[in-house]
């Protein structure tokens, strides 16, 4: 994953280095329904948090018998 997230400098005519870096965003809210695989939950936080962001999961408001 590292070599994904790593600075890459990019030739330009500009007097000074040029290239793009990537940052985490911060929190990151993922919404879900009750009632699924909990497969569904881990593969969409597996590359936000890898990333170095933070999830918040939250259930879908249509979602019956959820508080």
């Amino acid at each position: 994953m590292e070599k994904f997230l790593r600075t890459t400098l990019i030739k330009t005519e500009a007097t000074v280095k040029s290239g793009y870096y990537f940052e985490p965003m911060g929190i990151i809210n993922v919404v879900v329904p009750f009632n699924f695989p909990f497969w569904l939950a881990l593969k969409s936080s597996i590359p936000i948090i890898s990333s170095g962001n933070t999830i918040l999961h939250r259930t879908s408001d249509s979602t019956p018998m959820v508080g």
